[in-house]
């Protein structure tokens, strides 16, 4: 459906498959965020059997306002929301720290009995990185060792992949939490773009929150963080009765975000190598760099 001629729009988003949110304004001064639903996207059913036993940290869908009938179907073409007004997309302690607490808000969420959930992300699973990492490990030793990485720290971690066995526990997972996806606006916290949730561990969420790097946005964060922000999500797990063994807990994440790290740091100097990438070369060497300095960190614990 087309717009009325006398409204606007304005392209705030494109994402990697060409789909683009817009921001799109009435004649009536009102305002509204319009975005495209994508193949298999579950973020409708999301929204209407998950989203609403969480605290208000979403933006809501609203009514399409061109719709005759007043509702919007699970298949439609476009989901509106509320617009939030301009958000600003930053590294801060501040919002790491509430959004945090929130992230274990929803790992409390019952999903035993949602089948529809689905357990695939949009990256590889644990294991699965796990397996690339033991069955190219001439490579993966060929690109840390581009960043200066200390071949013992790195036997480190697959000594680590030896004897250690992931938890099985799989809770309710955002999937896609880097800080394109979170804001504050008008004071409230609000997480964005719920089409990539799964059921996952308990570290994907923390681990997109606290290590994972992203072309667009610099992290620019004190190395201190990681430990103020996982005793966050201790203390409010504490709070709602998941009493976790936190050593435990601190050994998996650590060899979990170095295993994506070193994953993560292949996969950018892929990128590089393309020559129709859709991030610049010096987007993706920034990301590089931070990532190669996270790895350096957590082998180092």
């Amino acid at each position: 459906m087309r717009l009325p001629a006398n409204w606007r729009e304005e392209t705030i988003y494109t994402a990697m498959d060409g789909r683009t949110v817009s921001r799109i304004r009435s004649d009536d001064g009102r305002s509204y965020i319009r975005k495209p639903v994508s193949p298999n996207s579950r973020e409708l059913w999301i929204y209407e059997n998950v989203l609403g036993e969480l605290p208000l940290v979403y933006p809501r869908i609203l009514v399409n306002p061109l719709s005759e009938g007043g509702m919007i179907e699970e298949h439609s073409r476009w989901i509106w929301f509320e617009d939030l007004g301009p958000l600003k997309h930053e590294y801060d302690l501040k919002t790491a720290r509430a959004l945090v607490r929130t992230v274990a808000r929803w790992h409390n969420a019952d999903m035993e009995s949602e089948s529809r959930v689905p357990k695939q992300g949009l990256k590889p699973s644990y294991r699965e990185a796990a397996v690339e990492l033991v069955s190219k490990r001439e490579h993966y030793a060929a690109v840390a060792s581009e960043y200066g990485m200390d071949p013992r720290k790195l036997a480190g971690i697959y000594s680590e992949l030896e004897r250690s066995r992931p938890s099985d526990e799989l809770v309710f997972s955002h999937g896609d939490l880097h800080v394109g996806n979170y804001a504050f606006a008008n004071g409230r916290l609000c997480v964005m773009d719920w089409e990539h949730a799964h059921l996952s561990s308990r570290h994907w969420d923390l681990f997109h929150l606290i290590d994972l790097t992203h072309p667009l946005y610099p992290r620019k964060i004190e190395l201190e963080w990681r430990d103020a922000l996982l005793h966050d999500y201790f203390t409010e797990t504490d709070k709602l009765g998941m009493r976790l063994d936190r050593r435990t807990f601190l050994a998996e994440y650590m060899l979990f975000a170095a295993v994506y790290s070193l994953w993560m740091l292949r996969l950018i100097r892929s990128d590089l190598e393309k020559p129709d990438c859709v991030w610049t070369h010096a987007q993706l060497r920034r990301q590089a760099d931070e990532t190669a300095r996270i790895l350096h960190q957590l082998l180092q614990r």
